[in-house]
């Protein structure tokens, strides 16, 4: 098993009293696998119960009414010691019993009723998981905690791979003194972090690279994934007419990626006979709460508090790995294992910065546009000072020297005292506002460094 950082927020969960707990992320983040293992580790009695393709068992869930029904389907009689009801794939299970809400189950539990009761009369504890969007009307309680598992970032990919905690900390170390890094760990490092690029994070995906290196096998499980994302979407766009356009765009979406400019063609998404936008802004920010979709918005001025358009927003896949397979042939993922990705617009760069903010703290992701200034890849508030954040897939001496245009021009014209340009370098300090860092850093950036 890899070690996850959710493991620590998993063992607070335990420790803290509440006896719901509702994990929920993209399609093979990792999700079933963590629980299993921190279930088992920490409690004596787990009864699990997956939803996948048990169409019975999910019209039996749909028309609960009581815990007398609950405990009948889980097949439990009699007393029972303290027990962890672990509900797997509950996406199928909320699915089925919204259908049933609208013909005669209209009086049938809701998952949190549910907890509710289960917590209020017994010594058990409620655990759900799966790939779904949180409704506005489910929110933390006394007894019920949320937590959303993104795929693995690339400090627990450097853990799949064995590299030591040492050669980690001394990089996050110098990364906070604003000193070079060790040259032996940067270039290890950038090497790690051009593989990460073609397997990305999800568990399976590392695992098959760590026991076979067949790079093959990776990309077939990839293409596998792809599937069920384009499910996921399918699943959750209403009305149906607007949901073959979207899953239409979202199969074409890693070409959309290697455009210069990486825009979502929303047109193509308008109702066509009312030519509203709220359905597409409605059902994007369902597929974000999935994980199928991460969105980055345009800000409207460049200065806190952020002000964006959902309407000229890019959307990225959830995995990086997902998109190199879809994206690269053999020769292709050569030049991006030598550090060589400028054929594709720093698509994976971008793809993988995307995924890998979100994950650590920065809900809402934005981006710089203008006629004056050009194009910024990411504004982040860090500290509560917005810093411009610029990706550059240039290699070696090119990343030293490249002019950055749009980032000197948003500097001069607005004044940041901080800004970035991540790319195949060691950390330099190139001006009094501008430090140059290798891209991996970006895994160690926070909200609040």
């Amino acid at each position: 098993m890899f070690k996850r950082k959710i493991e620590k927020d998993l063992a607070r969960w335990k420790e803290s009293g509440k006896r719901c707990l509702l994990l929920y992320g993209p399609r093979q983040a990792g999700k079933t696998y963590t629980l299993k293992h921190f279930l088992k580790a920490n409690f004596k009695s787990v009864v699990r119960f997956s939803f996948a393709q048990n169409p019975l068992i999910i019209e039996g869930f749909g028309k609960l009414n009581s815990l007398n029904d609950f405990f009948g389907l889980m097949k439990v009689e009699g007393d029972i010691p303290p027990t962890v009801f672990h509900l797997d794939d509950i996406q199928y299970y909320l699915t089925c019993q919204q259908s049933n809400r609208q013909t005669a189950h209209s009086d049938s539990l809701s998952l949190v009723e549910l907890g509710r009761l289960l917590t209020e009369q017994t010594p058990h504890r409620l655990v759900a998981s799966g790939t779904l969007p949180i409704p506005n009307s489910v929110q933390e309680t006394d007894e019920l905690e949320i937590m959303r598992l993104h795929p693995m970032d690339f400090e627990e990919f450097l853990w799949a791979n064995n590299v030591g905690s040492p050669a980690i900390e001394s990089t996050k170390d110098a990364m906070a003194k604003g000193e070079p890094i060790n040259d032996y760990i940067n270039r290890t490092f950038l090497s790690h972090f051009h593989v990460y690029l073609l397997v990305g994070g999800l568990p399976e995906a590392v695992s098959l690279l760590v026991k076979t290196h067949n790079m093959g096998a990776v990309a077939h499980y990839h293409r596998y994934v792809y599937g069920l994302c384009q499910e996921s979407v399918t699943n959750y766009t209403q009305p149906p007419t607007l949901s073959y356009r979207l899953t239409d765009l979202y199969v074409r979406l890693s070409a959309i990626l290697t455009r210069p400019n990486q825009r979502f063609p929303v047109t193509e998404l308008l109702d066509k006979s009312s030519g509203r936008y709220e359905n597409f802004a409605s059902n994007v920010a369902s597929l974000a709460e999935t994980g199928a979709l991460i969105q980055v918005y345009r800000a409207n001025q460049p200065k806190l508090p952020l002000k964006y358009s959902k309407a000229k927003a890019k959307l990225f896949l959830p995995d990086v790995g997902v998109l190199s397979s879809n994206l690269l042939d053999v020769e292709g993922k050569i030049a991006v294992l030598g550090g060589y990705n400028q054929s594709f617009n720093g698509a994976l760069e971008e793809n993988a910065a995307a995924e890998i903010l979100s994950a650590h703290g920065f809900k809402i992701l934005t981006y710089w546009n203008s006629s004056a200034h050009g194009e910024v890849d990411f504004l982040l508030p860090i500290n509560s000072v917005l810093t411009p954040v610029l990706l550059d897939s240039g290699k070696g001496q090119t990343a030293l020297h490249y002019n950055h245009t749009a980032l000197h021009k948003l500097i001069r014209d607005h004044g940041f005292p901080q800004a970035y340009v991540f790319g195949e370098t060691n950390l330099i300090k190139e001006s009094d506002a501008i430090t140059k860092m290798p891209i991996y850093l970006l895994d160690f950036l926070r909200p609040n460094d």
